[in-house]
Protein backbone atom coordinates (compact mmCIF):
# COMPACT_ATOMS: atom_id res chain seq x y z
CA UNK A 1 0.00 0.00 0.00
CA UNK A 2 2.70 2.49 -0.43
CA UNK A 3 0.92 4.32 -2.93
CA UNK A 4 -1.99 4.26 -0.69
CA UNK A 5 -4.17 5.27 1.31
CA UNK A 6 -7.27 3.56 2.81
CA UNK A 7 -9.91 4.86 5.13
CA UNK A 8 -12.23 2.94 6.62
CA UNK A 9 -15.98 3.84 7.89
CA UNK A 10 -17.25 2.82 10.83
CA UNK A 11 -21.12 3.14 11.47
CA UNK A 12 -20.85 3.14 15.68
CA UNK A 13 -24.34 2.50 15.77
CA UNK A 14 -23.92 -0.94 14.25
CA UNK A 15 -21.42 -2.24 16.20
CA UNK A 16 -22.04 -4.40 19.52
CA UNK A 17 -21.36 -3.13 23.34
CA UNK A 18 -18.43 -4.43 25.73
CA UNK A 19 -15.70 -3.29 23.43
CA UNK A 20 -13.77 -1.84 26.11
CA UNK A 21 -12.62 -4.62 26.86
CA UNK A 22 -10.02 -4.30 24.31
CA UNK A 23 -8.99 -0.64 25.31
CA UNK A 24 -6.01 0.04 27.61
CA UNK A 25 -6.51 1.42 30.84
CA UNK A 26 -5.73 4.89 29.63
CA UNK A 27 -8.35 4.93 26.97
CA UNK A 28 -11.18 3.41 29.39
CA UNK A 29 -10.28 6.18 31.52
CA UNK A 30 -10.58 8.50 28.85
CA UNK A 31 -13.69 7.18 28.38
CA UNK A 32 -15.32 7.02 31.83
CA UNK A 33 -14.61 10.99 31.84
CA UNK A 34 -17.58 11.17 29.20
CA UNK A 35 -20.95 12.40 31.03
CA UNK A 36 -23.33 10.52 28.69
CA UNK A 37 -23.55 6.92 28.42
CA UNK A 38 -23.72 7.71 24.60
CA UNK A 39 -20.55 9.40 24.34
CA UNK A 40 -18.81 6.51 26.39
CA UNK A 41 -20.47 4.02 23.40
CA UNK A 42 -19.41 5.83 21.31
CA UNK A 43 -15.86 6.45 22.05
CA UNK A 44 -15.20 2.59 22.71
CA UNK A 45 -16.64 1.71 19.64
CA UNK A 46 -14.35 4.08 17.58
CA UNK A 47 -11.00 3.30 19.99
CA UNK A 48 -11.78 -0.41 19.37
CA UNK A 49 -12.25 -0.58 16.03
CA UNK A 50 -8.89 1.56 15.13
CA UNK A 51 -7.33 -1.47 17.15
CA UNK A 52 -8.44 -3.96 15.10
CA UNK A 53 -7.93 -2.19 11.56
CA UNK A 54 -4.28 -1.06 12.93
CA UNK A 55 -3.84 -4.79 14.24
CA UNK A 56 -4.48 -5.93 10.07
CA UNK A 57 -1.69 -3.46 9.01
CA UNK A 58 0.74 -4.03 12.13
CA UNK A 59 -0.10 -7.35 13.33
CA UNK A 60 -0.39 -8.62 16.35
CA UNK A 61 -3.38 -8.50 18.73
CA UNK A 62 -5.68 -5.09 18.84
CA UNK A 63 -5.51 -5.32 22.76
CA UNK A 64 -1.66 -5.49 22.75
CA UNK A 65 -1.10 -2.37 20.42
CA UNK A 66 0.53 0.29 22.08
CA UNK A 67 0.89 3.81 21.11
CA UNK A 68 2.42 7.03 21.68
CA UNK A 69 2.39 10.96 21.30
CA UNK A 70 3.96 12.57 17.86
CA UNK A 71 3.60 16.31 17.14
CA UNK A 72 1.07 18.10 18.07
CA UNK A 73 0.15 15.62 20.49
CA UNK A 74 -1.19 13.07 17.53
CA UNK A 75 -1.14 9.63 18.20
CA UNK A 76 1.25 6.92 16.26
CA UNK A 77 2.19 3.58 17.22
CA UNK A 78 4.63 2.96 19.32
CA UNK A 79 7.66 2.07 17.00
CA UNK A 80 9.07 -1.56 18.10
CA UNK A 81 5.31 -2.24 16.58
CA UNK A 82 5.53 -0.62 13.70
CA UNK A 83 8.24 -1.88 11.46
CA UNK A 84 6.20 -1.47 8.30
CA UNK A 85 5.52 2.49 9.34
CA UNK A 86 2.49 2.56 9.55
CA UNK A 87 0.60 6.08 9.69
CA UNK A 88 -3.10 6.63 11.10
CA UNK A 89 -5.50 8.88 12.19
CA UNK A 90 -9.08 9.05 13.70
CA UNK A 91 -12.09 10.97 13.55
CA UNK A 92 -15.68 10.32 14.86
CA UNK A 93 -18.94 12.41 14.48
CA UNK A 94 -22.16 11.50 16.09
CA UNK A 95 -22.42 7.76 14.74
CA UNK A 96 -19.44 7.55 11.74
CA UNK A 97 -16.24 7.33 12.77
CA UNK A 98 -13.49 7.17 9.81
CA UNK A 99 -9.64 5.71 10.56
CA UNK A 100 -7.72 6.74 7.90
CA UNK A 101 -3.36 5.22 7.44
CA UNK A 102 -1.11 4.89 5.22
CA UNK A 103 2.16 3.83 5.40
CA UNK A 104 5.44 5.96 4.83
CA UNK A 105 3.94 9.31 4.57
CA UNK A 106 1.66 11.87 7.10
CA UNK A 107 -1.90 11.76 6.71
CA UNK A 108 -5.19 13.13 8.61
CA UNK A 109 -8.55 12.35 8.23
CA UNK A 110 -11.75 14.41 9.47
CA UNK A 111 -15.75 13.67 9.56
CA UNK A 112 -17.92 16.07 10.53
CA UNK A 113 -21.94 16.09 11.04
CA UNK A 114 -23.36 18.36 8.92
CA UNK A 115 -25.33 21.20 11.27
CA UNK A 116 -27.89 23.44 10.69
CA UNK A 117 -27.90 25.51 14.03
CA UNK A 118 -24.29 27.10 13.83
CA UNK A 119 -23.22 30.26 12.17
CA UNK A 120 -21.37 28.63 9.38
CA UNK A 121 -21.07 32.37 7.52
CA UNK A 122 -19.46 34.27 10.47
CA UNK A 123 -17.82 31.53 11.52
CA UNK A 124 -15.92 31.46 8.15
CA UNK A 125 -15.22 34.86 8.18
CA UNK A 126 -13.50 35.07 11.14
CA UNK A 127 -11.30 31.85 10.85
CA UNK A 128 -11.25 31.26 7.22
CA UNK A 129 -9.16 32.45 3.95
CA UNK A 130 -11.26 35.71 2.97
CA UNK A 131 -12.03 34.10 -0.74
CA UNK A 132 -13.45 31.27 0.97
CA UNK A 133 -15.26 33.11 2.88
CA UNK A 134 -16.73 34.94 0.08
CA UNK A 135 -17.42 31.76 -2.07
CA UNK A 136 -19.69 30.59 0.87
CA UNK A 137 -21.60 33.94 1.35
CA UNK A 138 -22.21 33.86 -2.47
CA UNK A 139 -24.24 30.49 -2.28
CA UNK A 140 -27.78 29.98 -1.65
CA UNK A 141 -28.61 29.59 1.73
CA UNK A 142 -29.83 26.10 1.74
CA UNK A 143 -26.47 25.01 0.22
CA UNK A 144 -23.90 27.00 2.59
CA UNK A 145 -24.01 24.77 5.54
CA UNK A 146 -23.18 21.64 3.56
CA UNK A 147 -20.39 23.77 1.43
CA UNK A 148 -19.03 25.10 4.90
CA UNK A 149 -18.48 21.59 6.56
CA UNK A 150 -16.88 20.27 3.46
CA UNK A 151 -14.04 22.69 3.49
CA UNK A 152 -14.28 22.30 7.10
CA UNK A 153 -12.87 18.52 7.16
CA UNK A 154 -10.93 19.37 4.07
CA UNK A 155 -8.96 22.05 6.36
CA UNK A 156 -8.92 19.73 9.41
CA UNK A 157 -7.45 16.78 7.82
CA UNK A 158 -4.66 18.78 6.48
CA UNK A 159 -3.93 20.04 9.71
CA UNK A 160 -3.90 16.68 11.34
CA UNK A 161 -1.97 14.96 8.75
CA UNK A 162 0.99 18.23 9.19
CA UNK A 163 0.39 17.47 13.14
CA UNK A 164 -0.82 20.68 13.60
CA UNK A 165 -3.89 22.35 15.79
CA UNK A 166 -6.82 24.45 13.96
CA UNK A 167 -5.49 27.64 16.31
CA UNK A 168 -2.28 26.79 14.06
CA UNK A 169 -3.54 26.88 10.91
CA UNK A 170 -7.44 27.39 10.45
CA UNK A 171 -6.67 30.44 8.19
CA UNK A 172 -4.62 28.62 5.36
CA UNK A 173 -6.34 27.07 2.40
CA UNK A 174 -5.66 23.41 1.74
CA UNK A 175 -4.20 24.10 -1.49
CA UNK A 176 -1.94 26.10 0.26
CA UNK A 177 0.14 23.09 1.85
CA UNK A 178 3.03 22.23 -0.37
CA UNK A 179 3.68 18.69 -0.17
CA UNK A 180 0.51 17.40 0.82
CA UNK A 181 -3.30 16.25 -1.23
CA UNK A 182 -6.52 16.45 -0.30
CA UNK A 183 -9.60 14.96 -1.00
CA UNK A 184 -13.34 14.94 -0.26
CA UNK A 185 -14.92 11.82 0.64
CA UNK A 186 -17.70 10.22 0.46
CA UNK A 187 -19.67 10.26 3.18
CA UNK A 188 -23.08 9.25 4.14
CA UNK A 189 -26.40 11.81 4.07
CA UNK A 190 -25.52 14.27 6.31
CA UNK A 191 -22.21 13.88 6.87
CA UNK A 192 -18.81 15.81 5.35
CA UNK A 193 -15.43 13.88 5.22
CA UNK A 194 -11.85 14.45 3.56
CA UNK A 195 -8.65 12.80 4.10
CA UNK A 196 -5.20 14.45 3.47
CA UNK A 197 -1.87 12.70 3.08
CA UNK A 198 1.86 14.05 1.94
CA UNK A 199 2.88 13.57 -0.88
CA UNK A 200 1.12 12.96 -4.53
CA UNK A 201 0.00 10.28 -6.74
CA UNK A 202 -1.24 8.38 -4.51
CA UNK A 203 -4.61 6.41 -4.64
CA UNK A 204 -7.28 6.49 -2.28
CA UNK A 205 -9.46 3.58 -1.23
CA UNK A 206 -12.23 3.12 0.85
CA UNK A 207 -13.65 0.53 3.09
CA UNK A 208 -16.55 -0.15 5.61
CA UNK A 209 -15.75 -1.68 8.93
CA UNK A 210 -17.34 -4.85 10.92
CA UNK A 211 -15.86 -7.12 13.57
CA UNK A 212 -15.63 -9.73 10.68
CA UNK A 213 -13.73 -7.23 7.72
CA UNK A 214 -10.91 -9.13 6.11
CA UNK A 215 -7.54 -7.82 5.33
CA UNK A 216 -7.54 -4.98 2.69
Amino acid sequence: MENEVHVWQIALDTLPPGRERILSASECDRMARFHFERDRGRYAASHAALRQILARYAGGEPAALEFTAGPGGKPALEPKMNPLGISFNLSHSGDLAMVAVARGRDVGVDVERIRGDIEALEIARRFFDPAEAAELAALAPDAADGAFFALWTRKEALLKARGLTLGEGLHHAPAEAAGYTVQGIDAPTGYAAAVAAAGSGWTLRTFQFSDKTSRP
